[in-house]
């Protein structure tokens, strides 16, 4: 019994199979359940099911992974913004040591934080004994 080759084109999620002749002998449902059986052995391809697991898993992976991403980010940026503050007070009291007030903003020279997530907005000066 010689076999003709077997064609097998595989299609995005399914597979189809297109089958040369045979020259099977028997039954009708014996040459289509041949043919089945060699084109599922020589196409690799992934199911549905497979495929809806792995989006299932990533989406999982990503409601947990994406709270924690964010409360770093906002750690990260409170830190920068108790930076500029440890800053503008270390220029203010330099400042005071000299004169008999705090100074403006733009006696201190303090534009913006470290990072530049923010910005020193404009002071006046205050004198010591108003506190």
């Amino acid at each position: 019994m010689k076999h003709k080759s077997i064609n097998c084109l595989s299609v995005s999620l399914g597979v189809s199979c297109i089958a040369g002749e045979l020259g099977l002998e028997g039954p009708r449902n014996a040459q289509r359940f041949e043919i089945r059986k060699r084109c599922k052995k020589n196409v690799r391809a992934f199911t549905l099911i497979e495929l809806m697991i792995v989006v299932a898993v990533v989406g999982i992976l990503a409601a947990i992974g994406y709270p924690s991403y964010t409360e770093y980010v906002t750690r990260a940026k409170r830190a920068d913004g108790k930076a500029v503050l440890l800053q503008v007070q270390l220029a203010q009291e330099k400042w005071r040591t000299n004169h008999t007030t705090y100074g403006t903003k733009a006696n201190l020279g303090i534009g913006a934080s470290p990072d530049g997530h923010y910005t020193v907005n404009n002071f006046t000066g205050v004198s010591a004994s108003a506190y």
